[in-house]
């Protein structure tokens, strides 16, 4: 087949596009169309005759601005497709994959590429598919100019000036939304150098979903060394940030150019197309070190959130390390807190993806019936949008899981087939994100019956996010559940002494070391961390089960059901019953079942 027009050959950042050659009649109608909005496209049609392919392709992806996957069920089959996406991550190349055809990506194919949010063109109209394509390639657009305005370059041909190319994707846009047939572009053969003043986007190109942690300033006579702990702290925290995967965030190297910026914070967040930033500053005074630290909303520009820490004598890696883990335990809360709010009124059509899952997390952290039905709902209006989204995946397995257990599944066998196919698929796109991993594997442990491979996967995640509470927490409990007792306490301890902060820690500890005294028959022990975690969340309906068996088993029978009655005015359909059934799906034996219904039963709650 003719191709489209000359691959791009010059020193201005171009598109690396990834296709089946199986597929050339489709993926060259959407590359024409990008080639026509201005984009420098490289494809293979680029090789030069007789030269090294295996080393020009190579080059040509590593040089790469961005990279654009084009998938279907032959380029997931294709050998060079699969070693071009694997050579681009290796190589931290920023990817766009478009799905033009449904397709079930191959485990090592969805590892590398499952934390990229992909477009799902068959599930979209001709206008809407492009203008979140252009929307895609606008993206880095503004990443390529905040690394460096001294060249000025994008991925557009450079047939715009620098000042226009910035708005170009903007005026596509609207062009699409309004529907208009006819496009301007305004023309300069003579390119103007870019400047600070040319980088102003449209508002609505922020992304909520972004967060931005800018160079810490230092207020200390000692520079120097009050620099290098500023320094590292930017830094730990862009890592830990990074780590949790709810939120993204720009590179060190994106935020470099900001130190001891000028600029607003509306100017810095609009420049880079997020809606939060972190601030902070670091003073020394002797042996005394202050760091503060402020969550700013760059839209509005106002601060969110702020706090200080004093640390006196303590070595700077070790005040680093202290307060990385503190605030990316705080932020972990307060970030979802602040977009619960921003999306809380928002109409259903003016919603993303993001928002429906926020909307989700926000609206059940209460349990009742009407919150996991809400949160079940949008959960699903977020995998309408995007059928691969792996915090919704995760989460909603979750969600499914505790409707079984509360007996509000219409079907329990039907919701526990969907639940464990939900979780295993979060957990092969979700291999760096351990909120969704987080979510995924208790639910795979505890109503699907794989505790070993439920332990594996904890290992790793502790392994590989180490500066995270999530996965010492959710390890504890898959060993729990392969009847590793004394391993799971202690890497629940582990987890209360590394993060004492960390909101998750606090609230899943307690209980999950209940059921393992449960197990242990160590009633005492039971009761007493079950009425930590009711301390810390009055309606924990899972420390409420767990205290109305304890206070069953050590003979306080009316205790035991006024903790009942509570529990059942929340989820009154909870029945002895439906539990038996549901721990029995994780634990398997009746010989394991029977000490967490045994006080129940014998408090006579069975009946009431």
């Amino acid at each position: 087949m003719v191709k489209p027009f000359p691959a791009y050959k010059g020193n201005e950042p171009y598109i690396f596009v990834s296709y089946a050659h199986e597929d050339d009649n489709r993926v060259y109608q959407e590359i024409q169309w990008l080639h026509q909005q201005g984009c420098n496209l490289w494809y293979d049609e680029g090789i030069s005759p007789g030269s090294e392919w295996h080393t020009e392709l190579a080059e040509s992806i590593k040089n790469a601005g961005l990279f654009l996957y084009f998938v279907t069920p032959r380029s997931v089959k294709s050998d060079h497709c699969q070693r071009e996406v694997h050579y681009a991550t290796d190589h931290k190349i920023p990817l766009l994959v478009v799905h033009l055809e449904p397709t079930e990506l191959p485990s090592g194919l969805g590892l590398s590429i499952s934390s990229i949010q992909a477009i799902m063109c068959y599930q979209l109209s001709n206008e809407e598919y492009h203008a979140k394509l252009i929307k895609g390639t606008s993206e880095h657009i503004q990443r390529g100019v905040a690394r460096g305005y001294e060249s000025g370059s994008s991925i557009y041909r450079k047939t715009t000036n620098n000042k226009t190319t910035i708005w170009i994707a903007a005026v596509i846009l609207a062009g699409l939304v309004v529907g208009g047939s006819a496009w301007m572009f305004w023309i300069n053969p003579e390119p103007e150098p870019l400047t600070e003043n040319d980088v102003t986007l449209p508002v609505n190109t922020i992304r909520p979903n972004w967060i931005a942690v800018l160079p810490f300033r230092t207020v200390s006579a000692n520079e120097d060394e009050s620099g290098l702990l500023a320094e590292g702290i930017t830094g730990d925290l862009i890592s830990a940030l990074s780590g949790l995967a709810k939120f993204s965030v720009p590179s060190h190297g994106d935020v470099r150019v900001y130190v001891d910026s000028s600029m607003s914070s509306r100017q810095i967040s609009t420049e880079l197309g997020v809606r939060y930033l972190i601030e902070g500053r670091v003073q020394l005074s002797g042996e005394q070190t202050r760091i503060g630290v402020f969550l700013v909303d760059g839209v509005i520009g106002k601060t969110l959130w702020e706090e200080t820490r004093s640390y006196q004598g303590l070595d700077q890696l070790d005040i680093q390390d202290e307060f990385t883990r503190f605030v990316n335990g705080a932020l972990d809360v307060e970030l979802l807190r602040f977009e619960g709010e921003r999306v809380r009124d928002l109409p259903i059509q003016d919603m993303q993806v993001w928002d429906h899952w926020v909307r989700a997390t926000t609206i059940w952290d209460d349990l009742s019936p009407e919150t996991m039905a809400a949160a079940i709902r949008e959960h699903r209006r977020a995998l309408e949008l995007e059928p691969d989204y792996v915090l919704s995946l995760g989460q909603l397995s979750t969600v499914i899981n505790i409707s079984t257990l509360m007996a509000e599944s219409p079907d329990r066998d039907v919701a526990r087939m969907e639940a464990c196919q939900m979780a295993n698929r979060a957990i092969a796109l979700g291999q760096k994100s351990p909120f969704a991993l987080f979510s995924s594997v208790a639910v795979l442990a505890a109503l699907c019956g794989e505790a070993g491979k439920a332990v594996q996967i904890g290992r790793q995640m502790v392994l590989s996010h180490q500066d995270s509470g999530y996965n010492q927490t959710i390890l504890g409990w898959a060993l729990a559940y392969a009847g590793e007792l004394e391993e799971g306490l202690q890497v629940l301890s582990e987890a209360e002494q590394d993060f004492p902060d960390n909101i998750y820690v606090k609230r899943y500890s307690p209980w999950f070391k209940a059921a393992i005294y449960t197990e242990q028959q160590a009633w005492d022990k039971a009761l007493e961390t079950s009425r930590t975690a009711l301390n810390l969340r009055p309606t924990d309906v899972f420390a409420m089960m767990h205290l109305a068996n304890e206070m069953g088993v050590l003979n306080r029978p009316d205790e035991a059901r006024d903790v009942w009655n509570q529990l059942l005015l929340i989820f009154p359909k909870f029945s002895i019953e439906n539990y038996e059934w549901w721990l029995k799906q994780g634990l398997i034996t009746d010989e394991r079942v029977e000490p967490f219904v045994r006080g129940l039963k014998l408090a006579g709650l069975e009946s009431s």
